[in-house]
């Protein structure tokens, strides 16, 4: 969060429309593990939601006219039972809820890494890369190549 924080401070010193691609694997809109504290935000003390700091953020983006693009690196990934899923002893009829239930809990997980950066992307005028075993920086430059102002 200081590192995207510290450079849009730095574009901001620049003229013009800028763009920045955030690559990350993980942005997660909350946090169950770790509690995000930043002195220069003491209003935003000791919280597992990282939704105000985005936020925050995506409006400093935004008064320096910066898009951000987020690029999920995990790639694409499986979602179904893998060798190392451990399904013995189950009834075949049990196995179809089984695979339903870890095929959800994967979805969750992957959908709840890449919030962050949706969110991110979506609030400054950019757009996220998910599912995508390439970072795209093609379409990302496509994208940039022309936009309206309209006042």
């Amino acid at each position: 969060m200081n590192a995207m924080r510290s450079t849009l401070d730095a574009l901001a010193q620049l003229p013009g429309r800028k763009s920045m691609v955030l690559l990350s694997d993980s942005l997660p809109a909350e946090s169950q593990e770790v509690k995000f504290e930043n002195p220069e935000l003491n209003t935003f003390p000791n919280t597992t939601r990282f939704t105000w700091v985005l936020q925050r953020i995506a409006e400093k983006a935004i008064r320096a006219s910066v898009v951000i693009y987020s690029v999920d690196t995990q790639g694409l990934q499986y979602t179904g039972p893998t060798a190392a899923d451990s399904v013995d002893g189950l009834a075949r009829a049990n196995t179809q809820m089984v695979t339903s239930n870890i095929m959800t809990a994967r979805s969750s997980l992957l959908r709840g890494r890449r919030e962050g950066g949706q969110l991110i992307a979506e609030q400054t005028g950019g757009f996220q890369v998910r599912n995508s075993n390439s970072f795209e920086l093609k379409r990302i430059l496509q994208d940039q190549s022309g936009y309206y102002l309209l006042g």
